[in-house]
């Protein structure tokens, strides 16, 4: 079986997924089966245009618009919006309070003016109590995605929409997001992250006119050492802010080493010391 496998013509991914279902067939029928290591082939995700997102939400029904609008806005997992309760938005702030998923982090997003009036118009009419979700499970979503795509692709002749998942709001979201921010960390905490790593493929999808330095600003030790652990350098202070960056290369240029000669343990060890940071 594991010949087989290794001779089909399909992605690591692909196989993976098939050697864990026979993995558990033969469990099942106790038949010896030693599962072999496939590793997925990274890919970059796949950023839509911002008008051809909003052909898209604009073919649906108030309800799934308001929830795709949600996710275009704040960059949120599907899952994480079938989640949402009333109570979660606070429509003075405009905010949501995400509830974590995939092993993520919870945190509060911001939305704009037209989701959130779309968001009081669609509980309104609904007369949702605070205790009510507002959407249903993200298999739902992402059907009720794929029926408003197929609806926009007829009426607006655009057959590149067909490409467009829900999923790809989200990357849509992040990527937008540190190209007005460069701000790797930030980025990281409204996708809600674990990871950096996970956080830093999105700094190469835009083509800036300085693409040569990803940027990272930190506020405590926590976030100098996971900037430290994931290639940046100490570039300098301002303000009680430590400045990181990383250039294209993993290496800063050495105007920077020569500005700053310190190491990332003397700047881990200088933090430490430093009440600010306590």
């Amino acid at each position: 079986m594991k010949d087989f496998i290794a001779n089909l013509e399909h992605t690591p991914s692909w196989k993976k997924v098939l050697c864990t279902l026979y993995a558990h067939y033969a469990k099942h029928f106790s038949l010896h089966f030693e599962k072999p290591r496939y590793k997925p082939i990274p890919k970059l995700p796949k950023i839509p245009l911002e008008e051809h997102i909003n052909y898209i939400i604009l073919n649906s029904s108030r309800k799934y618009a308001s929830a795709f609008s949600t996710v275009r806005d704040t960059g949120i997992r599907p899952i994480e919006c079938a989640r949402i309760l009333v109570k979660d938005i606070d429509f003075n702030k405009k905010t949501i309070n995400i509830r974590t998923a995939k092993d993520g982090t919870a945190r509060i997003v911001k939305i704009k003016d037209d989701t959130i009036a779309r968001l009081r118009e669609y509980i309104g009419i609904k007369r949702l109590s605070q205790k009510d979700n507002l959407y249903p499970s993200s298999e739902i979503l992402g059907k009720m995605w794929r029926i408003s795509r197929k609806r926009a692709v007829k009426r607006t002749k655009l057959p590149e929409l067909e490409n467009i998942r829900l999923y790809d709001l989200r990357h849509y979201q992040a990527t937008m997001l540190y190209h007005k921010t460069k701000d790797i960390l930030h980025v990281k905490h409204i996708l809600g992250h674990k990871s950096i790593d996970s956080t830093l493929r999105y700094t190469q999808l835009i083509n800036f006119e300085s693409d040569e330095w990803t940027h990272g600003i930190a506020k405590t030790v926590h976030e100098a050492c996971q900037l430290i652990e994931s290639g940046f350098e100490y570039v300098t202070e301002m303000e009680g802010i430590k400045l990181f960056g990383k250039g294209s290369n993993n290496f800063l240029s050495p105007s920077f080493y020569s500005m700053n000669k310190i190491t990332s343990s003397d700047l881990t060890h200088q933090m430490c010391c430093s009440h600010d940071w306590m």
